[in-house]
């Protein structure tokens, strides 16, 4: 077992603060990359002795996204010792404003803290040689100055505060404090659920901003539609035949669209993701009423009902069926132009009568002449999607998965036929139909 580094406390520890009492030195990370290495050299006895007599240095790191949201303990540090921040820092910017003293340190500049080895800095953004390589642990010349720079004040004022900027400072700053003059504390800001969200905007708006992507600061909101299908279609594929992971990948790539657009926005001053997400929260209170207000409903069905109720009245619209999308898939725009017209009451009231709809409309098909039979066969797939509906089935996912079953049984009647040496074209119906069941069965 390594030795134990051990740095006096004012206080028990908290969730959101890290004091280094009693934490071993082998859990300290590289701070370029995060990855575990060997812990700092431990105290020796001399050092160890004077301890008593040290001053007090304060990181306080922001949380990613959010720099203002801090616990208790970082705003007690940050109003009650000098502060210091890196230029340009957005939280010290927030404290310059409300009135608040902020000393800018150019040793925290952090083009000055890195190696010539980039890594990552505080928000988790790469360097630009994304493939170098670095020996972990390794610490700038820059990182080791702002950190002697830090000691110097904490001794001159016996408190300070520093907002952490980049990741880099963080094993410079426990170096230093293994000489036991300086007590070193960690506050960290706490993230919310969705922080990664703000930190995403703010890559979109770089690629779309001054020295940005060439190919993203060119798109339209017409050049990107095609992209936005395909995304939509490679999502529900991950949804059907994918796992988690393919999932929570794809969505990605349709929340990029969301925010590309947002941000073509943004750039042409007509409306920002602020507006988007604002006028999807007051649509979804809007149009639950039975949990914001205190409609009562039955079920998931009435609830349905009701959307359809309150998107219409919002719409101010004169049918149920106005503004249903045409260029939706066909089963989709059936599908949706039935669940309408149900809403207004045109719907049938069982099993049954859906049923008798379906053998009506194939019968009629087949009697059906030339001229009429795309009507007729029209006519029975609509039926089929009120089928579809009465027993609760989305009729476009059952095709697709039909299609896909087909798809692969074909796949095992081709490899059947090749296996033994025989053409699909040179077989009877019975002989395919064997090699089908075959491949059914399997």
């Amino acid at each position: 077992m390594k030795p134990r580094a051990v740095f006096p406390t004012r206080q028990a520890p908290r969730e959101s603060r890290s004091v280094y009492a009693t934490g071993t030195t082998s859990s300290l990370a590289c701070a370029q990359c995060g990855m575990p290495r060997e812990g700092l050299p431990p105290l020796t006895g001399a050092r160890a002795a004077t301890l008593g007599l040290v001053a007090r240095l304060v990181l306080v790191r922001p949380g990613s996204g959010a720099p203002d949201l801090l616990p208790l303990e970082a705003w007690q540090a940050l109003t009650s010792a000098p502060v210091y921040a890196a230029p340009g820092d957005p939280l010290a910017e927030r404290l310059r404003e409300a009135g608040y003293e902020v000393e800018t340190l150019p040793e925290a500049e952090p083009s000055r803290l890195r190696s010539e080895t980039p890594g990552r800095d505080a928000a988790g953004m790469l360097g630009r040689n994304l493939l170098a390589t670095h020996a972990h642990g390794e610490v700038g010349e820059g990182a080791r100055a702002l950190a002697e720079r830090l000691a110097e004040l904490a001794g001159e004022r016996s408190e300070i505060a520093f907002i952490l900027n980049d990741e880099a400072v963080t094993r410079a700053v426990l170096e230093r404090g293994m000489q036991g003059d300086v007590e070193i504390e960690f506050v960290m800001g706490r993230a919310p659920r969705g922080h990664r969200l703000l930190d995403l905007v703010a890559v979109m708006a770089r690629l779309r901003g001054p020295g940005g992507c060439p190919w993203d600061a060119e798109q339209t909101h017409q050049t990107l539609a095609k992209h936005l299908l395909d995304e939509t279609y490679e999502l529900l594929e991950a949804i059907e035949a994918g796992t988690d992971q393919d999932i929570a990948e794809e969505l990605g790539d349709l929340l990029l669209q969301v925010v590309f657009h947002a941000q073509m926005g943004t750039d042409a001053g007509t409306f920002d993701v602020d507006d988007v997400a604002s006028a999807l929260i007051d649509k979804l209170v809007r149009r639950h009423p039975h949990v914001f207000g205190d409609v009562e409903v039955s079920g998931a069905r009435e609830v349905v009902e009701n959307w359809d109720v309150i998107k219409q009245h919002e719409k101010g619209r004169a049918s149920a069926v106005e503004g249903v999308t045409e260029t939706l898939p066909a089963l989709a725009y059936a599908q949706k132009l039935q669940r309408r017209a149900g809403s207004a009451g045109f719907d049938w009231s069982d099993l049954e009568g859906v049923l008798g709809k379906v053998r009506e409309e194939a019968e009629e098909l087949a009697r059906a002449d030339a001229a009429q039979q795309e009507d007729e066969l029209g006519d029975l797939l609509f039926a089929i999607v009120a089928l579809g509906r009465r027993l609760d089935l989305d009729a476009e996912a059952a095709l697709r998965r039909a299609a896909r079953r087909f798809r692969d049984r074909f796949l095992l009647v081709e490899q059947a036929a090749r296996d033994r040496g025989i053409a699909l074209a040179d077989l009877d119906e019975d002989a395919l139909g064997k090699l089908w069941e075959e491949a059914k069965s399997r």
